[in-house]
């Protein structure tokens, strides 16, 4: 039987290949904020550069501007309009690499904090900066509401899927519970917020259980981290006439998007 023949090295070489071959072939650093949101103008970009970010509050029934290239596999569009909201906010924002660059388990140990959303202050019209989360803190589920959980340690890997139960004591709506579902895309990680149970203002209900969601998408990008947050709400017309509901989507909005983007500044630069 004839030898195979190799040339100098063969064995390492196969070795590096059957290597690559088995090596996943998703590089999200690679990807362009600019390929991902080609429709941007200047001072757009500028806005989505800066620390705040760009924030669009929109009024009822108002169309969504910050739209992802079709094929860029971002598809909190598509998800908010199959809920049907009758309010919605957006916001987007590039958050420039620290030291080194960014990757989907930053974005994730950001995400698991979720006591460092209480105390984030929001303009009030009649009262200031106040805040707007007084309490924030995870429980077992929606049949275990009372007892607190602690926040979990920082992970060195980024689970497929995590669902989160939280009770948040909100200075309108009082005590307000979430769900919150992690999902892993092939390039970031999508979070998805929605109540379980009614938030309500003194005797109303403002809002029935799982008609306010907040869509969050971080993704390491090539210029830094990505954070897209699409946040919206179904609201009967008689609520509406007694509070200004987009106001009270945007900065609870607001203060999901700074929590994130706050956390990221923080880890790149601490």
């Amino acid at each position: 039987m004839g030898r195979l023949a190799l040339c100098p090295g063969g064995p390492r070489l196969l070795i590096l290949l059957l290597v690559l071959s088995l090596t996943p072939r998703v590089f999200p650093q690679e990807r362009s904020f600019y390929d991902l949101f080609p429709n941007l103008n200047e001072e757009q970009i500028a806005q989505v550069l800066s620390e705040t970010g760009l924030m669009n509050i929109l009024e009822q029934n108002e169309a969504l501007a910050l739209i992802p290239a079709s094929g860029a596999g971002i598809d909190l569009y598509q998800h908010i309009m199959e809920r049907k909201p009758s309010y919605a906010a957006e916001a987007l924002i590039l958050i420039p690499q620290g030291e080194s660059p960014f990757t989907r388990v930053d974005a994730y140990n950001v995400l698991s904090q979720v006591r460092l959303l209480e105390g984030r202050l929001y303009p009030s019209h009649s009262r200031g900066e106040v805040p707007l989360f007084s309490e924030v803190t995870r429980i077992a589920g929606p049949q275990e509401r009372s007892q607190a959980l602690p926040d979990p340690p920082r992970l060195a890997q980024v689970p497929q899927e995590e669902t989160v139960y939280l009770r948040v004591r909100d200075i309108n709506f009082g005590n307000s519970f979430f769900r919150g579902q992690l999902t892993l895309s092939p390039y970031g990680i999508i979070y998805d917020l929605t109540n379980f149970r009614n938030l309500s203002y003194l005797i109303f209900t403002v809002v029935r259980r799982e008609e306010f969601y907040a869509l969050l998408y971080t993704e390491p990008l090539a210029e830094g981290m990505l954070l897209y947050i699409v946040a919206g709400a179904e609201v009967s017309g008689l609520v509406a006439a007694l509070i200004d509901v987009p106001s009270a989507i945007g900065k609870r909005g607001m203060v999901f998007f700074n929590w994130v983007n706050e956390g990221l500044r923080t880890m790149a630069n601490p």
